[in-house]
């Protein structure tokens, strides 16, 4: 059976993970309040579709379907993940957080987009705290296949291991879980700018030689430090 992700928040970093999900065959529920947000991750969509099935000697299969509603609400009701990527205010993080857990199902894993914010922060004010995740991504999500997942205590072994399995399936590696949001990939900002320079038709390294290193990096161990 197809997955649903809802992407609550459209911008960025939402619309990379919703390029990512989309293409790995997930259905997508979109809610984002931005009047510009169908365009927006349109232009994502079309970097994405030119540069990740470069990354696969098989192809991906085929597309979900994107849905765009008009309330976080419908958004989130039949969705078996929920990615949060809204601004990086505490106080509009927990307000979100509220109103998804109020209209979710109780299975549903949420995960959030967060740089700054610990998942004990995040599940102060939530009466379910344990569905709430830190899945702290690279940019471009699309592009960049390495994701930190950071539980907290309120996390059961069971859903961490179920939310693990989730980003597996949109191609994501994880060897180990973080603390911190630090790891250890001996990638530099001058090899993101290139990977993503020559997906997007730019001839600054070799298509074979950019397929071996992100494969080189996807499958470096993670530093492992001891989840919060």
């Amino acid at each position: 059976m197809t997955k649903t992700v809802a992407i609550i928040g459209g911008g960025v970093i939402g619309g990379g993970w919703l390029a990512r999900f989309l293409l790995n065959g997930w259905n997508i529920n979109l809610f984002d309040p931005d009047p510009e947000a169908e365009r927006k991750v349109n232009e994502v969509l079309v970097n994405a579709r030119h540069a990740l099935p470069m990354l696969y000697d098989v192809a991906l299969p085929a597309e979900g379907a994107l849905n765009i509603f008009d309330t976080l609400q419908k958004a989130v009701q039949n969705a078996d993940w929920i990615q949060e990527s809204v601004p990086e205010r505490l106080d509009i993080k927990h307000k979100v957080m509220a109103e998804i857990q109020t209209h979710c199902r109780a299975d549903a894993i949420i995960g959030s987009s967060t740089s700054g914010f610990k998942p004990s922060e995040l599940q102060e004010k939530s009466d379910n705290k344990g569905q709430i995740f830190v899945t702290h991504p690279f940019n471009p999500v699309y592009l960049l296949p390495l994701i930190e997942l950071v539980p907290s205590p309120e996390n059961a072994p069971a859903d961490i291991e179920r939310a693990k399995d989730l980003l597996t399936s949109v191609g994501v590696r994880m060897e180990s879980l973080v603390r911190g949001l630090l790891l250890n990939l001996n990638t530099t900002a001058d090899d993101v700018y290139r990977m993503h320079s020559q997906m997007e038709g730019v001839k600054l390294l070799g298509h074979n030689h950019l397929k071996s290193h992100m494969r080189r990096h996807t499958q470096h161990p993670i530093q492992a430090v001891v989840p919060e």
